[in-house]
């Protein structure tokens, strides 16, 4: 089992070749936590929260022209539901009990993971 599989899962398409968009939330915490740290989700819900959405959006922008499927590894939908055309497919996946590990920059359990992919299933229903 890969311990990351929608992570792993998007490398692969990188390499091949697909065009893909890494997770905001880690690139935000590895950034907070590299400086001062303001806007992290446990410390600050509401910084880390106004920080994704800005990312969403720059994430976004920086595909704006692109030709072809992208691939993004959550944030997007989570912070722009219902503000951006997307594919009328889409493909999700849950967290894995098998592969779910919590580290430094992933601290809710695998219940509130859950929890965020049915809301994430709830704001693409409304697309």
């Amino acid at each position: 089992m890969f311990r990351r599989k929608k992570s792993t899962l998007l490398a692969a398409f990188g390499l091949a070749g697909l065009q893909t968009v890494t997770e905001p939330g880690r690139r935000i915490v590895a950034e907070e936590s590299a400086g001062r740290g303001l806007a992290l989700p446990w410390d600050d819900s509401a910084a880390f929260a106004c920080r994704a959405v800005d990312m969403a959006m720059q994430d976004r922008a920086g595909v704006r022209d692109a030709l072809g499927c992208i691939f993004f590894n959550r944030g997007l939908i989570e912070t722009l539901a219902g503000s951006a055309r997307f594919h009328q497919e889409v493909f999700m996946t849950p967290a894995w009990p098998e592969s779910y590990r919590n580290d430094d920059d992933r601290r809710h359990g695998f219940v509130a993971a859950i929890d965020e992919y049915h809301r994430s299933c709830r704001a693409y229903d409304r697309l």
